[in-house]
């Protein structure tokens, strides 16, 4: 278990690299910092979901029913992220420069539990 969270961890500072560089770019462009978290998170998603499916969960069910899954497990990571990005910069006054460091810690623990015990359960190896 411990082997698959360090994987995790690991696929996870990917996305959030990903993430937050697009992040970072589109908002310094101008971008509503909404839209630039949802174009970034896309992006760290489609990565999550290939090393994810193959690396870390090791899934061994590879059918569409895994993909619509991770879909809605993202959808739902997505739309925390942006309540919490709405939360941290409007009530908290964290910078939209920042706002990353408090908004991925949350959004990834939320993330790695539903992909491990929904998404990637069924056939999966959890070593």
């Amino acid at each position: 278990m411990y082997k698959q969270l360090f994987k995790f961890g690991i696929v996870g500072i990917m996305n959030t690299a990903i993430t937050a560089l697009i992040f970072l770019i589109l908002t310094s462009r101008g971008l509503n910092p909404n839209i630039a978290e949802c174009i970034g998170y896309l992006a760290g998603a489609v990565n999550s979901y290939f090393l994810n499916n193959y690396w870390v969960f090791t899934a061994k069910d590879k059918s569409k029913e895994v993909l619509i899954k991770f879909i809605v497990v993202n959808l739902l990571t997505l739309g925390l992220s942006n309540i919490l990005l709405l939360f941290f910069m409007n009530k908290l006054n964290i910078n939209e420069r920042y706002v990353q460091i408090y908004l991925r810690p949350i959004t990834m623990i939320f993330n790695y539990i539903l992909n491990k015990f929904w998404t990637f359960k069924k056939g999966g190896r959890t070593k």
